[in-house]
């Protein structure tokens, strides 16, 4: 039984005659009786009532109406579900500072992938990020890397691209400039903005920035999300490092000024993607290569700002 069948009887009842129902059917009186003649082959009930001219839908047939009805709604609710084919999720994980900020820009200038898929953002710190990559969680993942700190993937396992380079900047309010240069003066404990040291940019403050800081810290916020960190130095409650990617337009509006002339290092980031190399992967791979592309553009545009 198929919807053209349940129609066909549909006709059959609602008219009350063959000729009548074969016209709705849009179809030939003849065919239309062969249509019924093997149905009732098929089923094994009589359908037809050929003792009354002109001839109709049995009482048995009638009785159906509502059964018939209803399994043309679901045909119908199927059909249309298959219809519309559902998007195929395309699952990222990024480090916090990318999904922050890159990443989003990236898919809003890529119609063409919104298009296709849906997305999926992890956002987690390196190794958990690296784990999922690693158990098929995500098709890729994005990190940062600096020349001390490299990701060492089994190359056999993870194809690697350096998207390109962004900036890890020391930053402060312009307001602050004055109180800054009066604590540097005064050796006092500078109040510093910073992420965790259990997320990548934290441990990289610490590892590779305050050492070569020739001033003291204080602690004064850690935050994990880099929207918290640039809110809290655009505000005036110290000092600290993000993203350069993170922080163009705020210097360019003036709400933020780099103090690297003041004695504050940077530190160079390369933006690094990974992915799988698994047939199952594949259909990705042009997906993945635009995001990549758009990226980089981001990068190169922030890089001849700066």
């Amino acid at each position: 039984m198929d919807k053209n069948a349940i129609l066909d009887l549909l006709a059959l009842i609602r008219t009350g005659s063959i000729s009548l129902a074969a016209q709705t059917r849009n179809a030939s009186q003849s065919g239309y009786s062969r249509r019924l003649q093997a149905l009732e082959h098929l089923l094994g009930a009589e359908l037809v009532d050929r003792t009354r001219r002109p001839s109709g839908p049995t009482a048995f047939l009638k009785s159906q109406k509502l059964e018939l009805e209803t399994g043309l709604v679901a045909m119908n609710r199927l059909a249309d579900a298959f219809a519309v084919q559902p998007f195929e999720p395309l699952r990222l994980a990024a480090l916090h500072s990318i999904s922050a900020n890159i990443l989003p820009r990236a898919l809003a200038a890529l119609d063409d992938v919104m298009a296709m898929h849906d997305i999926r953002l992890r956002s987690a710190n390196l190794e958990s990020c690296f784990q999922m990559l690693m158990t098929e969680e995500v098709v890729a993942a994005l990190f940062y890397e600096t020349e001390a700190r490299r990701l060492d993937p089994p190359r056999d396992l993870v194809q690697r691209t350096t998207v390109g380079r962004d900036g890890f900047i020391p930053v402060c309010a312009p307001g602050y400039i004055a109180a800054l240069k009066e604590k540097i003066a005064r050796d006092d404990p500078l109040p510093l903005i910073t992420y965790p040291s259990e997320v990548f940019m934290g441990d990289l403050t610490r590892s590779a920035l305050l050492p070569a800081l020739p001033f003291r810290v204080s602690m004064k916020l850690v935050s994990g999300l880099t929207q918290t960190i640039q809110q809290s130095i655009r505000c005036g409650l110290g000092v600290g490092w993000l993203p350069m990617t993170a922080t163009t337009d705020d210097l360019r509006a003036g709400n933020l000024v780099q103090i690297t002339d003041l004695g504050f290092p940077r530190a160079e980031l390369d933006l690094t993607i990974l992915r799988l190399r698994t047939k199952s992967l594949a259909e990705f791979k042009p997906t993945i290569d635009a995001i990549c592309l758009e990226i980089s553009e981001i990068l190169r545009l922030c890089n001849s700002a700066s």
